[in-house]
C-alpha cells in the first residue's frame, strides 16, 4: 500500500475537535480505591503488552489524546469514566494506556485482539460504559464485571494487527457484533468526536477515516506547553514523516510500506490522500452495503430545508440568451431515467432541485437539497447518463447525474451558497451549455451494481487510484439538508455515501 496523507490544519470550526486544556499541574492525584467486594482493578503482571504507558492521539487532530483524568466523573468504583479528548500532555497520567494482547482479561492466544487499559486506573476502555451516554465508550473494570472479578468480554476487545507501525496510526474495530472478523462494512470503530469525547462510529476496516485512526505514543509529535493555564492551543505546528508497513488494523499481506506526512496548525483539518489499495482479492467488488445500522438512523436526522408538502413552482426551460442552453440529449445512453435518488441512511430523503430559483438567471448553481421523497415532484427526478454529448467515456464506467426536469448536471463545486459543495450546472461545465465533457460532473459507475441495494458516487476529478480506496471524494448526505462531498474509500461506503436509485 503506498499512501500519502496530508492533514493541513485550519481554524477551530473546521476541526473535528478543539481540545481543551488537559489536567496537568495541580490535577487531583489518582489513588486506587480499596475494593469493598471483589478484587477490584489490579495490575496484570502476567499480561503481554504491545505498548505500555503510551498516549493515544488522533490522526485527525494530532495534539488531541485520550484522557481519563476526570476519574470522579465515574461511579464510586471509578467505573463508567467517559473517555475525554484533550490536549496531549505527557505529564498527565490519565493520558497513558497499555495495549494488552494477552492476559487475565484477554484470553485470545494469537495476539489478534487487544484491550486498551488505563495505566493509571487499571480499567479497560469498554464500548458502552460512558456514565453520561451508554452508547459511547468509557472505562470499566477489565473483564466486564464492576467488582473486577470478570474474565474476558468482547465489549473491551478490539481487533489488532501485531505488525502495524503505531507511528502511522491504527484503527480500533470493536470485536463485539463484528462483521466478517472486523473486515469491511458493518463494523464499529473508536472515533474522535467534535464534542470532546470518544465515540463508536461505523467503519470499514482495513480503511479508516482520520477520525478513526490513532497514533500510539508521541512518535515525534511536538506537544504544546503544559502550563497550568486554561489557554487552549492556538498556534502549534507539528510534522512527522515516517515509514511503516501498515496504516490499518487488518492490512492485506500484499500491502507495501506507506509514507505518512502530517502537519497541523491551530486545531485541524482538511485531508488529501492518495492510496494504491491491496490486491483485488482483498477488496470485495460490490458497491453495496446493508444499511440497517441503528447508529446511522439515530445520528443522521435531516434538518430539512423546507417541507415538501407545498407544491413546487413549475419549471419552464429558459430561453438561452447565448449558447445552446440545457437541452435533452436524445443520443445518450441512460442507466436510469426519471428516478429518485434516496439516501440509504435516511430512506425517506431524496435529492431535490425543485428550488431552481436558488440558482442564477440561467438556473445554474442550484444547491442539491435533501428533502422528503415525493414521487410527484419533478425536481426529484434524475437520469444517469453513462454515454452521451457530455460524457465521452465509451465503456460506461462513468456516469452523469442529470436533472430530468432541468437537463443540468450535478457538478461537484457548484452550490451557489457554498462552492465546496455540489450543485446543478450546465452539463459540460460551461454556463451557456456549450461544453463537452467535464470530469467535475462525472462519477465512477459500476454498471453491474444493483440500484435497489444502494450505490456510491465517487467523483472522477482528483480521484485516487481510479476511484478505488482512500483519497477519494463521494457525494454524501449531510444533516443540514444539502448534499456534500466527503472523503470515501470505494468500494466501501458509509451509509451517508450510499444512494438508492429508483
Amino acid at each position: 500500500m503506498i499512501l500519502l496523507i496530508s492533514v493541513l490544519a485550519k481554524k477551530c470550526f473546521a476541526a473535528p475537535v478543539c481540545p481543551g486544556p488537559s489536567r496537568g499541574a495541580g490535577a487531583e492525584p489518582f489513588v486506587l480505591p480499596s475494593p469493598t467486594d471483589g478484587p477490584g482493578p489490579t495490575f496484570d503482571a502476567t499480561a503481554t503488552r504491545a505498548s505500555t504507558s503510551a498516549q493515544i492521539r488522533s490522526l485527525a487532530s494530532p495534539n488531541t489524546c485520550f484522557d481519563v483524568s476526570d476519574f470522579r466523573a465515574g461511579d464510586f468504583r471509578f467505573n463508567l469514566v467517559p473517555i475525554a479528548m484533550k490536549q496531549c500532555d505527557p505529564s498527565v497520567d490519565g493520558q497513558k494506556f497499555d495495549l494488552i494482547t494477552k492476559g487475565e482479561h484477554n484470553d485470545v492466544e494469537d495476539g489478534s485482539r487487544t484491550l486498551i487499559v488505563s495505566s493509571q486506573q487499571l480499567t479497560c476502555v469498554d464500548r458502552r460504559s460512558n456514565i453520561n451516554d451508554h452508547t459511547r465508550p468509557g472505562l470499566f473494570a477489565c473483564g466486564g464485571r464492576a467488582a473486577g472479578d470478570g474474565g474476558t468480554t468482547a465489549d473491551q476487545q478490539y481487533f489488532f494487527n501485531s505488525t502495524a507501525n503505531f507511528s502511522s496510526g491504527i484503527g480500533f474495530p470493536l470485536v463485539r457484533n463484528a462483521v466478517n472478523n472486523g473486515i469491511g462494512p458493518g463494523n464499529q470503530c473508536l472515533a474522535l468526536n467534535s464534542d470532546g469525547f470518544l465515540s463508536n462510529t461505523p467503519c470499514t476496516p482495513p480503511f479508516f477515516t482520520p477520525e478513526q485512526t490513532w497514533v500510539i505514543g508521541d512518535n515525534g509529535f511536538i506537544t504544546p506547553p503544559t502550563a497550568a493555564s486554561d489557554t487552549p492551543v492556538s498556534n502549534v505546528t507539528t510534522s512527522i514523516s515516517v515509514m511503516s508497513n501498515s496504516l490499518s488494523v487488518m492490512s492485506s499481506p500484499s500491502i507495501s510500506p506507506s509514507q505518512v506526512t502530517v502537519s497541523s496548525v491551530q486545531c485541524q483539518s482538511s485531508i488529501t490522500s492518495t492510496q494504491f489499495p491491496p490486491s483485488s482479492s482483498a477488496i470485495k467488488a460490490a458497491t453495496t452495503i446493508t444499511t440497517t445500522n441503528s447508529n446511522a438512523s439515530k445520528t443522521n436526522t435531516l434538518a430539512p430545508t423546507s417541507t415538501s408538502s407545498s407544491v413546487p413552482e413549475k419549471f419552464v426551460l429558459p430561453v438561452p440568451v447565448d449558447g445552446p442552453g440545457p437541452t435533452f440529449d436524445a443520443t445518450a445512453t441512460r442507466a436510469a431515467t426519471s428516478v429518485q435518488i434516496r439516501s440509504a441512511t435516511s430512506p425517506d430523503t431524496c435529492l431535490d432541485v425543485s428550488d431552481f430559483r436558488a440558482g442564477d438567471f440561467r438556473f445554474n448553481l442550484v444547491p442539491i437539497a435533501l428533502k422528503k421523497c415525493d414521487s410527484s415532484i419533478d425536481g426529484q427526478k434524475f437520469d444517469l447518463i453513462t454515454k452521451g454529448v457530455h460524457n465521452d467515456v465509451p465503456d460506461g464506467s462513468r456516469t452523469l447525474i442529470v436533472s430530468s426536469q432541468q437537463f443540468t448536471c450535478i457538478d461537484r463545486l457548484k452550490n451557489k451558497n457554498d462552492h465546496l459543495r455540489p450543485g446543478l450546472f450546465a452539463c459540460g461545465g460551461r454556463a451557456a451549455g456549450d461544453g463537452g465533457t467535464q470530469s467535475d460532473e462525472q462519477f465512477f459507475f459500476n454498471s453491474t451494481a444493483k440500484f435497489s441495494d444502494g450505490i456510491g458516487f465517487p467523483y472522477v476529478t482528483n480521484a485516487a487510484n481510479g476511484g478505488v480506496g482512500p483519497g477519494n471524494q463521494c457525494l454524501s448526505f449531510n444533516t443540514d439538508g444539502f448534499a456534500s462531498n466527503i472523503p470515501c474509500a470505494p468500494p466501501f461506503f458509509t451509509p451517508e455515501q450510499i444512494w438508492i436509485v429508483g
